[in-house]
């Protein structure tokens, strides 16, 4: 597992291979503000250092995200889509998921209640 961490915020990353795809699971926990988003949107194109776009982004932890926040996820899924590979969330706190209603995301990923039912799910995506 691969960790990087920002004022507030970290990110943890690891590599499962589900099927026949490897696929990075990456956890995000404590707030996206003012404070960190800046330098979280310029780092965060290194969650694919190691050439793996099929992504679960997995929400629970997190407990806050502003629109650049907003802006970084839409990123992950535009890198995902470039590069041909699948992107779900694998669940999200009740506080980001009315945030993310706010806004109309793409309807190229579906969402999942938690990890486990993402990976259950991958093959369906």
């Amino acid at each position: 597992m691969h960790r990087i961490d920002y004022e507030s915020f970290y990110i943890e990353m690891e590599t499962i291979n589900i099927q026949k795809d490897k696929v990075q699971l990456v956890s995000c926990f404590g707030r996206i503000n003012n404070q960190n988003s800046l330098l979280i949107s310029k780092e965060i194109n290194r969650i694919f250092e190691d050439k793996i776009y099929n992504v679960i982004l997995n929400l629970t932890e997190l407990e806050y995200l502003n629109s650049i926040g907003i802006a970084i996820v839409l990123s992950i899924v535009k890198t995902v889509d470039y590069h041909q590979g699948k992107f779900v969330i694998g669940g999200m706190s009740d506080q980001i998921e009315a945030i993310l209603k706010l806004v109309e995301l793409p309807g190229k990923f579906k969402v999942y209640s938690s990890v486990n039912e993402a990976i259950d799910n991958w093959s369906k995506n």
